[in-house]
């Protein structure tokens, strides 16, 4: 490991004085775009004034510090989002038991982890606490609906790798390590977080916090552009299915309609930023997913997080199972299994976050078809390997073209209420 030369008192002051100063104009850049709702400055400030503490702190004194700021910083930017439902002292009381109460499960939930009983006991005591969970949430029991948000934002995909790790690598976490992991402080404000991988996490912790930060910084940055975007195409060019009357008119729904993805990269890229900038030097989350040249290039570069996530709990568990059996087949299984888990998880997902767990034919057609063509691009690839190409060649701008255009045209349909509805729009001409 490249560890850091000590800096002279004047010098930490002057990196820490800069990496505060591009924060604060980051600061300013969001909140002009006005896309974060309530919250979201305080998310920045807690993040930055975490960067400060820990800058000035021993390295052992990390942990702790980052556990305190995502309770305390947890508390004050739910405050913040509920200051409309009443007044300032009743919306932080609210706020510090509801930060308590998520605390207490994700506690509930190491407690049962670390149990010293079989893994399948364990598995279904964690199964009957999210099924209780999940019924006061249909319910609307115990949390408000925004707090009901947030609990899913914490727990609905980070407790799912946490206790994957736990019980199939068969170790003992530390409760501080845990805690860390299922209470990022980001997420008590950012509802779409990334699917942060917690072997990952853990060996993450960077040495060098300035230079951590700046990285962070640049990816804020990034996202802060993509967001912005994001706004102008949703405001300016893209073309709702009510407002379709022409080719043209198709056409500025249709296309633009992948584009904005640019909404949750660029959310994903200030969360992995922030993240930097409490010292844990993650990977990044989108790598040119504008730029698939075919669509399992395009699988591996969007999301790359959801990607990882699902490869680890899914795709290699069943590969390892039926690979005696043919390559071919494992291959096969191994990448239904992952898309079938793909569209189960985002109606999981979308249930946290909505309160209703809806599958729709959009859904099923979506990840189905994308799943298809997915695997016959690993088949190829495993048959006949692709060279690496070199340079932009006119059949690599056409096959780019080719995937962007595909995926426009599948995620308009994702994006509609029904298959029936995306059909209706394109046939615009009917309504003319």
């Amino acid at each position: 490991m490249d560890l850091a030369l000590p800096l002279s008192p004047t010098r930490l002051v002057a990196r820490t004085a800069w990496i505060v100063a591009q924060l604060v104009l980051l600061c300013a850049a969001m909140a002009s775009l006005d896309t974060g709702g309530d919250g979201l400055v305080e998310t920045l400030v807690a993040c930055g004034v975490t960067f400060v503490a820990l800058v000035h702190a021993p390295i052992a004194w990390h942990g702790r510090i980052t556990l305190a700021a995502s309770l305390l910083g947890g508390a004050w930017i739910v405050a913040r989002s509920q200051l409309a439902y009443g007044r300032a002292d009743a919306a932080l009381l609210a706020a510090v038991l509801f930060v308590a109460m998520a605390a207490g499960l994700a506690l509930l939930f190491l407690w049962i982890l670390a149990w010293r009983a079989p893994a399948t006991l364990r598995v279904a005591a964690l199964l009957a606490v999210a099924a209780a969970l999940a019924g006061l949430r249909a319910r609307g029991l115990l949390f408000a609906e925004p707090q009901w948000r947030i609990v899913g934002a914490l727990f609905m995909f980070r407790l799912l790798v946490y206790a994957y790790e736990v019980i199939a690598g068969k170790r003992r976490e530390r409760w501080q390590d845990g805690l860390n992991y299922l209470l990022l402080l980001p997420s008590f404000h950012f509802l779409l977080f990334p699917v942060v991988d917690y072997a990952t996490f853990k060996r993450s912790r960077a040495p060098d916090l300035h230079a951590t930060a700046q990285r962070g910084l640049a990816w804020i940055a990034r996202g802060v552009v993509q967001l912005a975007i994001y706004r102008l195409l949703y405001h300016r060019v893209f073309v709702g299915p009510d407002q379709v009357r022409s080719f043209g008119t198709l056409c500025l729904h249709l296309f633009p309609a992948y584009l904005m993805y640019t909404n949750v990269s660029g959310q994903f890229h200030v969360i992995v930023g922030l993240l930097h900038l409490m010292g844990w030097r993650l990977p990044e989350t989108n790598r040119g997913w504008l730029l698939a040249s075919s669509f399992t290039d395009f699988w591996r570069r969007i999301n790359v997080y959801w990607k990882e996530f699902m490869v680890r709990l899914f795709w290699f568990p069943t590969w390892f199972r039926l690979r005696k059996r043919g390559e071919r087949l494992a291959l096969t299984v191994a990448t239904v299994v992952v898309f079938v888990a793909t569209t189960l998880l985002h109606s999981w997902q979308s249930f946290w976050l909505s309160g209703t767990f809806a599958l729709r034919d959009t859904d099923f057609l979506f990840w189905g078809v994308l799943g298809a063509v997915v695997l016959v691009g690993v088949l190829r690839e495993q048959s006949r390997p692709k060279a690496a190409e070199r340079g932009i060649t006119l059949a690599r701008v056409a096959s780019t073209l080719g995937v962007w255009l595909t995926i426009s045209l599948l995620w308009s349909m994702w994006s509609s209420p029904s298959v029936g509805e995306w059909l209706d729009t394109l046939a615009w001409w009917r309504r003319a």
